[in-house]
């Protein structure tokens, strides 16, 4: 396996696991239906909608590094998340830099098709995009309470979180078909959330 290859595994096994998590909270908390099961569904949702922003930018990088030519000087910063800043000794130092998650999402997807030549064709004017902008002010709330309202979801919070991760990993898998690690897509789940087999 190449360095190549070994970047783009580990960047999938990332995906494999978070969405593994998503379906392990649901199968664990089948017949409870309450806002603490709901917290941690959202949790769970959200952390795998940033790991799939990561990874998508992620493999943006590898591929430009590949062809220099893809991305600019400030679309690196922002694919990689590092900017820099001078200590009081002008010696430069690397941090960490904080984007706006919703433009931060945007951005790896185009990104993402950029880099593999890929015409990205999601609609982010419809009601999926809606969901996935719902899903982290409940997500804000629940990581930053202010009031106990701010602990309570609802059914209809839980209902639109699950449309934002699907439509999420339904577009990733979607982009992904379409590159060179296509076989390594087959053997991902298809859906983040599998429908309950029907009872017999």
């Amino acid at each position: 396996m190449t360095a190549l290859e070994e970047r783009l595994r580990r960047c999938c096994d990332l995906v494999d696991i978070l969405s593994g998590d998503v379906r392990r909270h649901l199968a664990e908390s089948q017949g409870q239906d309450d806002s603490f099961t709901r917290r941690g569904f959202v949790r769970c949702v959200c952390a795998y909608i940033e790991g799939v922003t990561h990874v998508m930018k992620q493999v943006a990088l590898i591929e430009h590094e590949g062809n220099s030519s893809l991305f600019t000087p400030a679309e690196l910063v922002l694919l990689s998340e590092l900017g820099g800043d001078l200590k009081d000794d002008g010696v430069v130092m690397e941090k960490h830099i904080k984007l706006r998650t919703l433009p931060n999402v945007r951005f790896a997807f185009l990104s993402f098709a950029r880099a593999h030549h890929i015409d990205l064709t999601l609609d982010f004017s419809g009601s999926e995009w809606v969901a996935v902008r719902r899903a982290f002010e409940v997500r804000g709330k629940l990581m930053h309470p202010r009031v106990v309202d701010d602990l309570e979801i609802s059914e209809t919070d839980a209902r639109t979180v699950r449309m934002a991760g699907e439509w999420v990993h339904e577009s990733f898998l979607g982009l992904m078909r379409q590159t060179p690690v296509k076989d390594r897509v087959a053997a991902m789940k298809q859906k983040l959330v599998e429908e309950p087999e029907p009872a017999v």
